[in-house]
């Protein structure tokens, strides 16, 4: 299942076996064995898998999960989602940095304030 998986996961993605294989650092007969169900994949090469494929590491792992052709419809939206978890990732630390900003500012004007009451008495 996994191997079936893979194999339509690649070529969703618009990869050969070969450039695939080049993408995580590994060679195409490796690929081959994964797809063909000989070997399985390390953790770590199902990690890179993942990550190149911009899937969950469960999508290949998890039987119950038919692929139904996956498309590249499909792998483009879960890059869309992606994309969308940083942006809003990038908004909140945004709006962390502005707030911080705005506590030294009225921090740095306080200073202002108690250092000329000091220099007044």
């Amino acid at each position: 299942m996994l191997g079936k998986k893979l194999k339509e996961a690649i070529k969703a993605a618009g990869y050969t076996q070969e450039e695939f294989a080049k993408i995580i650092s590994t060679n195409r007969g490796l690929i081959n064995q994964w797809i063909t169900g000989k070997r399985n994949p390390s953790a770590p090469s199902l990690k890179k898998i993942s990550k190149a494929l911009k899937l969950p590491i469960t999508f290949f792992l998890d039987n119950s999960v038919s692929t139904g052709n996956i498309t590249a419809r499909d792998v483009n939206i879960n890059s869309q989602n992606t994309v969308k978890m940083l942006e809003e990732k990038i908004k909140l630390k945004d709006e962390k940095i502005k707030i911080l900003k705005e506590r030294n500012d009225f921090l740095e004007d306080k200073i202002k304030f108690l250092e000329s009451k000091k220099g007044k008495k």
